[in-house]
């Protein structure tokens, strides 16, 4: 057997090129199935089609029942001052001036893991989601611990937060900054 590299679409394969007779198609059809399967984990109408090929209907049907309404969600290079209400993975968000910032059990400060704009979302989505049209969801992680605030035991270093409102100014990206150590955490 001879194995060559390819480089293909940034991924790296091994293609090999079997001796004898068929040996070729062989690998072609491993290649092509490995990139089906891959293709199918983006797409969830393929994932189906994927499934549908090697389960039960009653397995099937269980799947299909068990499915949860989702949106897909494509991450993109922030833009340059990105409102603090934008939906955003990371960073510094919203955090209103009246409130005191989320602070972890040793008063250590917690992060923003992702904030969500509602009102960003798809015409309809919000509805479908069971979530109301606009307001902003928050999710808050703890930086300092071993498990990033999902400690089962302790309970208090990661903390979803709904803010029905954002009228209220909010605290500005220096303010927020100001509450972490530079060389800890790198933040925008």
């Amino acid at each position: 057997m001879v194995s060559t590299k390819v480089k293909r679409k940034g991924l790296r394969c091994i293609v090999s090129s079997l001796a004898g007779k068929g040996g070729h198609d062989k690998a072609k059809r491993q290649r092509g199935q490995r990139y089906n399967a891959l293709s199918a984990q983006k797409n969830p109408m393929s994932i189906l089609a994927f499934l549908e090929k090697h389960l039960t209907t009653a397995a099937l049907e269980q799947v299909r029942a068990s499915g949860k309404p989702a949106l897909p969600y494509r991450l993109h290079p922030p833009a340059r001052n990105l409102p603090l209400e934008a939906s955003r993975v990371g960073g510094i968000g919203y955090w209103p001036q009246d409130r005191n910032y989320l602070r972890n059990a040793v008063e250590r400060p917690l992060v923003l893991l992702a904030q969500f704009n509602l009102g960003e979302l798809p015409v309809g989505a919000a509805q479908v989601l069971a979530l109301p049209a606009s307001s902003l969801l928050a999710f808050y992680i703890d930086p300092h611990s071993d498990y990033y605030g999902m400690d089962a035991l302790r309970g208090n270093g990661a903390v979803c937060v709904y803010f029905a409102d954002t009228r209220t100014p909010s605290l500005s990206r220096a303010a927020q900054r100001a509450f972490f150590c530079r060389r800890c955490l790198a933040l925008p």
